[in-house]
Formats: structure tokens, sequence, C-alpha cells
């Protein structure tokens, strides 16, 4: 039997339950660990309460409570969270979410595909950058899935 050891472990926020079951279906058969919430306070309590840094956070903009900016720029006030790479996973990706996702530290923005296999390919695409090099400027932020 092998085992895989170089697993990622990804959180994934949002509120539409089956876009989070897709997400923890294809991160496990690429071999990685999900970690699920429909709403970014909950996923901030757990990124408190875990010894166990996710590798890349995934942001819905729309959610209940607080939305994707709130969660932002929480988690990018505390120092000990800024090394981990926020990438918003959004349908919406105007001029203005795009401008504030920027701005408040998110690392990257990637509109949400609508088949498998683009959504596949996005979580791929996230976990092959390296994110210690990957630094895009505004014109670079935006990663559209054809």
């Amino acid at each position: 039997m092998i085992y895989m050891t170089n697993f990622k472990l990804l959180f994934f926020t949002d509120d539409d339950r089956d876009d989070l079951q897709l997400l923890h279906e294809i991160t496990h058969t690429l071999g990685h660990r999900a970690h699920l919430f429909t709403d970014g306070e909950a996923m901030f309590g757990e990124l408190q309460s875990t010894n166990e840094k996710p590798h890349i956070i995934f942001l819905d903009i729309s959610m209940p409570k607080a939305d994707g900016f709130d969660i932002i720029e929480t988690i990018r006030s505390y120092t000990e969270y800024n090394d981990i790479p926020i990438v918003i996973h959004s349908a919406r990706c105007d001029t203005r979410c795009l401008d504030r996702a920027f701005e408040l530290g998110a690392n990257y923005y990637m509109t949400k595909a609508y088949t498998y296999e683009g959504v596949k390919q996005s979580i791929i695409t996230a976990i092959e950058t390296d994110w210690n090099t990957f630094k895009p400027k505004r014109e670079e932020f935006l990663h559209k899935i054809s």
C-alpha cells in the first residue's frame, strides 16, 4: 500500500453545500485533505483552534455572517496567518470585487468553474503554485477557468 506523505490540507469556505461536496470529493481524489466550512466565522474559528495550518484557504465572496472580504481582513490582521495563501473562489468577478480582494491581501482570485474538470483544474493550479514566489500584480491576479 502506498501512503501519500506530501498531502496538502485545504480549507474551503462556501455557503453552497453542493459546491463544498464537489470540492471535497476532488481534493480527496487528488490525495489531499479538505476541511469544509459553510461560513467564514466557522473557518476562522477552526484556524485559530488547530495546530495544523492549511496549505491554502479557498474563500467564496458571498456568504452569510461574514463575507469573504471580512474573512480576508480578519486573517490578514494576524501575523501568524500571513503566510497562508488565500484564494478567492467565487462566481463574482467584477472589478470592484477583484480590487477589494487584492487590496485586502488575497493571493489569487479564481472564478468558479462549472464542470468537474474545471473545478479539478482550479484546485490543481492552486496546489501547484509556488506561493513563496508567486506574487501577482493586480493585472495577473484573476485566473479565469475556461
